[in-house]
């Protein structure tokens, strides 16, 4: 954790899930993101947001989660959508975009959801995000947010939590599994981004499920029975013969 640079946009939106899928029906990627706020403003797309919260929520909640890295990845999700993947696919995609963007969710996920869960947790408290920032604090030297930031923080964590149906809005957990398509998605959206086939599976972003080196070699396994690409692993190799040659090709093979 240490020197990490954390942000606090979570304050402006924790998993915004309606409002990015109304975002995706009207993003339109030859258009400036001031041109885009503007349009959506004026279409009344966001009904009975305020202009400011309408800014806040395509700049920080949609450009920074979807757009800024790559502008195609919003008409990734919106052709996944339109196809009828499921909702629960397109939020497990929308937390892995909102992990990257907001690092210190992507920790506090990784770090303290799944520690306490690995410990037998079945109530997750607000106490736990508390602690989590306290550590932070503790050890982050260029970090200095007040009590009041850090208040405010703790809570969206876990309106975060909430949102991305790890918790229930008691503090209950849920069963929290990847879905074989979002794996599929993630593999092959880390696969166009350069990653080598090893640093696949070694990637930060499977954490956020829970999962382990030998769970995501069983996913990719159970994956590759479907005939999408082929694999091979045998101990020290680990190699995928990809089928695609880009994302978009991808995506029109798994909704044909």
């Amino acid at each position: 954790m240490d020197d990490k640079r954390y942000n606090i946009d979570l304050c402006k939106g924790t998993g915004l899930i309606q409002e990015s899928m109304v975002l995706l029906d009207v993003y339109d990627k030859t258009i400036s993101k001031q041109r885009f706020v503007e349009k959506v403003i004026r279409e009344n797309f966001l009904a009975k947001k305020s202009d400011k919260r309408i800014k806040d929520i395509v700049e920080i909640g949609f450009y920074k989660r979807y757009v800024n890295t790559n502008k195609d990845i919003p008409l990734y999700l919106s052709k996944l959508k339109d196809n009828y993947i499921s909702l629960s696919v397109i939020q497990q995609i929308f937390l892995i975009y909102t992990s990257r963007a907001n690092l210190i969710l992507f920790d506090f996920i990784k770090d303290k959801y799944w520690n306490e869960i690995n410990a037998g947790v079945i109530v997750f408290k607000n106490n736990y995000a508390k602690e989590f920032l306290n550590e932070i604090m503790k050890h982050n030297f260029i970090l200095k947010w007040s009590e009041s930031t850090q208040n405010k923080m703790s809570s969206y964590l876990m309106s975060a939590l909430v949102d991305f149906k790890f918790i229930e809005k008691n503090g209950k957990v849920v069963t929290v599994f990847i879905n074989d398509i979002t794996a599929n998605y993630l593999l092959h959206e880390l696969h166009f981004n350069g990653l080598s086939d090893e640093d696949i599976i070694l990637a930060a972003e499977w954490k956020i499920f829970g999962l382990d080196k030998n769970q995501i070699i069983d996913i990719v396994h159970k994956i590759s029975l479907t005939g999408i690409f082929l694999f091979q692993y045998s101990g020290d190799l680990f190699k995928i013969n990809w089928k695609y040659q880009s994302m978009n090709e991808f995506i029109d093979g798994i909704i044909k």
